[in-house]
């Protein structure tokens, strides 16, 4: 299973166009917030896939929107989120306690515009950067394990 990550798109949909030409085939997307508006876009590009979006801090017009989302790809549980009310700008302890409370080996989140991949306490920590700056990710499952990178366009 190959899943794009994007966030923090900002309306920017030429880059997600881009995003979206480089990986032409995919199974599902995951927009980790500020970007509501473009789903839209999103939708219909991703021809029937699930395409999972989650509300950002300047989604302001998106209650119906989910804050955090806990799901399996495969085996691999997952917990996503934006980023902003767990302060991912300063710290990932918060995000860490509330991922491991669900026992998920994948933490996916946005918010502070910068890519970053970091392996602590038994969980990988990923977030795919500013989609409106071209960066996103790439989770590939193989039904046990997982792999994930960084892109960008």
């Amino acid at each position: 299973m190959k899943v794009i990550i994007v966030s923090d798109s900002h309306s920017y949909i030429s880059t997600l166009e881009a995003i979206f030409n480089e990986e032409k085939s995919f199974d599902a997307v995951i927009h980790l917030g500020d970007g509501a508006s473009d789903m839209s876009y999103l939708s219909g590009i991703s021809a029937g896939k699930p395409v999972y979006q989650l509300k950002g801090n300047c989604d302001f017009n998106s209650s119906d929107l989910p804050p955090r989302f806990i799901s399996c790809f495969d085996k691999v549980k997952f917990f996503a989120c934006h980023g902003d009310k767990y302060n991912v700008k300063t710290t990932l302890v918060s995000l860490m306690y509330a991922a491991k409370e669900y026992e998920c080996s994948l933490v996916l989140y946005g918010h502070t515009h910068t890519a970053h991949k970091e392996e602590a306490d038994g969980m990988c920590f990923f977030n795919p950067g500013s989609a409106a700056n071209g960066s996103y990710g790439v989770l590939e499952t193989d039904g046990e394990s997982f792999r994930i990178c960084h892109k960008s366009v």
